[in-house]
């Protein structure tokens, strides 16, 4: 049974075979970000501790706060050269 509020709320909807989980239904929008976490968390160059201590200073700063293809770029360029560009650093 389909909801449009699941949708709406990115609600997970549990398929049950004899009262026993079986699956999860998620919508499109909550896989893909997902996905995109399990991406970044995935990075051999990604260091949690960094990107909380950053997440602090931007929960703190919200001006600072960067699109996630603002982030994406700037996780691209780290894994390049090595560190974080000066415009993400500023």
């Amino acid at each position: 049974m389909y909801r449009e509020s699941d949708h709406a709320t990115h609600d997970r909807v549990t398929i049950t075979r004899n009262g026993e989980p079986v699956a999860v239904l998620i919508s499109p929008a909550e896989l893909e970000s997902i996905d995109a976490t399990l991406e970044v968390l995935g990075d051999p160059g990604f260091n949690l501790a960094e990107f909380l201590s950053e997440r602090e200073y931007t929960d703190a700063h919200p001006e600072t706060v960067l699109s996630w293809e603002q982030f994406s770029l700037a996780l691209d360029f780290r894994a390049e050269h090595g560190q974080w560009p000066e415009w993400y650093l500023e």
